[in-house]
């Protein structure tokens, strides 16, 4: 890829920053802090979708009903 280059921006460097903290805490409140977003709201339109597990409860619930249904066979 000779003559290519990428330029890395202060942006790209805090989005990926701001990413990190979100997949690895899911903590959005912290995100928003560091990045100097206004509202909280602004991070989790943004960042919202590398939350782990964030519908992990879904999964669990119909896991414990499957679990359930086959104790009662």
């Amino acid at each position: 890829m000779a003559g290519i280059t990428r330029r890395v921006t202060f942006q790209n460097l805090r989005q990926t920053f701001c990413s990190d903290i979100v997949a690895s805490t899911g903590d959005l409140l912290y995100a928003s802090e560091q990045a100097g977003h206004s509202s909280v709201k602004i991070t989790g339109d943004y960042y919202a979708h590398y939350r782990p597990g964030q519908k992990r409860h879904i999964m669990d619930g119909l896991d414990e009903r499957v679990r359930q249904a086959a104790q009662q066979q």
